[in-house]
This record gives C-alpha cells, sequence and structure tokens, in this order.
C-alpha cells in the first residue's frame, strides 16, 4: 500500500470516529435537557396539588 491511501484510511477512520463521539455527545446533552425539563414539571405539578383545593391533602377548620 501507499503512503498516501494509509493516510486516507487512517483520517477516514479518525473522522468515522469523531462523528460518533460528537453524536453521542449531542444525545447525551439532548437526553439530560428532557430529563431535566420532565422534573421541572413534576416538580410544578406537584405544588401545583399542594396549593390546590381538590389536591389529596385536606385542611379542616375548627
Amino acid at each position: 500500500m501507499d503512503g498516501n491511501v494509509v493516510t486516507n484510511l487512517h483520517l477516514a477512520l479518525a473522522y468515522g470516529v469523531l462523528s460518533s463521539i460528537e453524536e453521542n455527545w449531542h444525545k447525551s446533552k439532548e437526553d439530560r435537557l428532557t430529563s431535566s425539563q420532565q422534573g421541572e414539571a413534576l416538580t410544578i405539578i406537584g405544588r401545583s396539588a399542594e396549593c390546590s383545593p381538590s389536591g389529596s391533602q385536606s385542611h379542616s377548620r375548627s
């Protein structure tokens, strides 16, 4: 094999690996953002239920 072929093969392999790493990084970032948004939504829903008169907690008057 000639040196240019080997170099091109190495570059193509490195490009593929780096592209895969970048794609996984972006997906991980999106997953973390989604999880954060879901957690925030659950917190808001929980607070809403605590404040709601129809919530599961009963407040009796004496």
